[in-house]
């Protein structure tokens, strides 16, 4: 491995976590779903939850810990409980933009005609800066379908940041067929933003059995640059799928989009018999439900060699056998394919931790997954969620943290599992974000919850109550960390909020490079962590930045940067 390695050696602390939300006045929230972006342009990461309360983080010297989250006026829409939304500037004014899709399948469809309910589907409210929203503006540029997912990034090169929407069934445990995914590229005139839906190969293809090229149960959508760019001039579009289905990865070719999962190893694992396990009585799967049950992805140099790999989040039943996939990372290589790139999974990166003693009839129910350096060695770690199918205490669905080792263990294992030791107890986790809620360069966690499934005996032991909960990351480290806020310009067709830029960092006296992509919001259920590129810089004075905007040609400009937090902004063409 070729991990950066820090201008001197520094030993690395465990991660420590505070947990703070009380004394941040946002405790005793139930919420599952949450968010986060500055939405008053402030750089403080503000929250979004339950994709309608607004809560703003603002410095106070008087406040127990310096700065406290104060409510905004109530004005955004919510899709419903089975909506998705997320934010993120799509106007570019630089302040982000709520965009909002309700689920409708055929029976909810039914309803709305003979109920005559001529409400949008699909909206934008657009931000006004201090934390509240202009009235929605529909999207009518798709037909109402099962929204489950939305993906942020400037898929077209253009300068402005467009949507990629996944649907799952058209009517669940009745069918197989699902409604296609929505591409929605943006275009903004005079202020206003307009989509118009691109097609994908999924459009308009009948289900079958054999290949299911058709519309597959998306539960994650994410917008990211996985392949070498002399091999994609554009960002990839990862749709990630439910029902034991493979993901796809939809890449731009000459002759239009092209699904390079089977040939990456990004749509399943290698198990395809469909097998399951003695003493259960259903015959094999066919190969196109031998996979998984895919929620969500992070994208990240994992093993530190300059390429992205892949984190993907899955959930796994007992039950299932080898037709059922579990949550691994994968890591990048060069491969002989049209993509250039080959991600397989590695033994010293499991995430496995069930004992099946303890458990025979386990489920692991990942929903979430982060990749991110929260120790600051130099080395991106795991924050996996975990909820949905609880088990009896101490609870296994919960929110995990696993730390990267500069060395393998006994085991040949890289990750261990720091939960404990970190101070996260977490149980039935919903979503989470992560962003530097107090500027001091560590990156914090907030988490929702959720206790679907739960008896009552297990609610009782989990609390009582499912709440928002929020860490501070209290680890003990002498590295310094840097953190970029990168801000774009629409007039050389770079988006304001430039997702898909990538950042190679290397700090003075290291004998190599920290890479990192700013993604935009993608994943499961519009999953948002704070916009910046966070990485460790060890004990170094200063550091070489190289930033590769996202815009076509790519431009590239070189920053000499201290440690500390620090605003980019893509020069005028012409200056260095």
């Amino acid at each position: 491995m070729l991990h950066a390695l820090l201008p001197a050696l520094l030993v690395a602390a465990p991660p420590a976590f505070e947990e703070a939300s009380e004394r941040l006045g946002i405790g005793g929230i139930g919420a599952s779903r949450l968010a986060v972006a500055d939405l008053n342009g402030d750089r403080r990461p503000d929250l979004v939850v339950a994709r309608e309360r607004v809560f703003l983080n603002v410095a106070d010297p008087a406040a127990p810990l310096g700065f406290r989250f104060v409510e905004a006026p109530a004005t955004l829409t919510k899709p419903g409980d089975d909506g998705v939304a997320t934010y993120a500037d799509l106007t570019n004014d630089g302040i982000p933009d709520a965009i909002a899709f309700r689920s409708i399948d055929e029976a909810k469809r039914l309803e709305r005609e003979k109920a005559g309910d001529t409400s949008p589907y699909a909206w934008l409210q657009r931000g006004k800066g201090d934390g509240t929203f202009e009235p929605p503006v529909p999207i009518a540029a798709t037909s109402p379908a099962t929204a489950c997912a939305i993906g942020v990034g400037d898929v077209d090169r253009n300068g402005t940041n467009d949507l990629l929407v996944g649907n799952w069934y058209v009517a669940y445990g009745k069918r197989n067929d699902a409604f296609a995914a929505d591409l929605l590229l943006a275009k903004v005139a005079d202020g206003n933003v307009s989509f118009a839906r691109a097609p994908l190969p999924e459009d308009g293809v009948a289900f079958d059995e054999e290949k299911d090229l058709g519309g597959r149960p998306i539960y994650g959508a994410l917008v990211a640059e996985l392949v070498p760019r002399e091999r994609a001039q554009t960002p990839q579009l990862l749709t990630l799928a439910y029902g034991r289905r493979w993901n796809r990865l939809y890449m731009r070719t000459d002759a239009g989009y092209v699904d390079v999962a089977p040939a990456t190893g990004i749509d399943g694992d290698a198990e395809r018999n469909g097998a399951y396990p003695e003493g259960v009585s259903r015959e094999a799967e066919k190969p196109f439900r031998s996979n998984g049950n895919t929620f969500d992805a992070a994208v990240g140099d994992i093993d530190g060699d300059g390429r992205f790999d892949l984190a993907i989040a899955e959930i796994a039943h007992w039950w299932a056998g080898p037709s059922s996939d579990r949550s691994r990372l994968l890591v990048a290589a060069p491969a002989d394919n049209v993509a250039g790139t080959r991600f397989e999974p590695r033994a010293a990166y499991s995430l496995d931790r069930f004992d099946p003693t303890r458990h025979p009839a386990w489920n692991q129910g990942d929903l979430f997954v982060e990749l991110h350096d929260f120790d600051l060695d130099g080395r991106l770690d795991v924050l996996l969620a975990s909820g949905d199918y609880p088990d009896p205490p101490p609870f296994d669905e919960r929110l995990r943290l696993f730390a990267q080792r500069k060395d393998p263990n006994e085991n040949g294992l890289l990750l261990d599992d720091m939960t404990k030791a970190a101070g996260l107890d977490h149980v039935g986790c919903g979503q989470i974000a992560v962003a530097d809620f107090d500027g001091d360069g560590r990156l914090d966690v907030v988490a929702g919850q959720s206790f679907n499934r739960f008896t009552p005996e297990m609610v009782a032991a989990a609390g009582g109550t499912p709440r928002l909960r929020l860490w501070l990351n209290r680890t003990a480290t002498d590295a310094k960390a840097i953190e970029l806020f990168l801000v774009g310009d629409p007039a050389q067709g770079i988006a304001t909020q430039p997702y898909g830029a990538i950042v190679v960092l290397t700090p003075k006296g290291a004998a190599a490079p920290t890479v990192r992509q700013l993604v935009g919001p993608g994943g499961h259920a519009g999953k948002a962590s704070e916009a910046i590129v966070h990485a460790s810089l060890g004990n170094a004075e200063s550091a070489e930045v190289l930033v590769t905007w996202p815009c076509n040609p790519p431009r590239t400009t070189s920053h000499t940067l201290a440690p500390g937090r620090h605003v980019i902004r893509v020069p005028a063409q012409g200056a260095p």
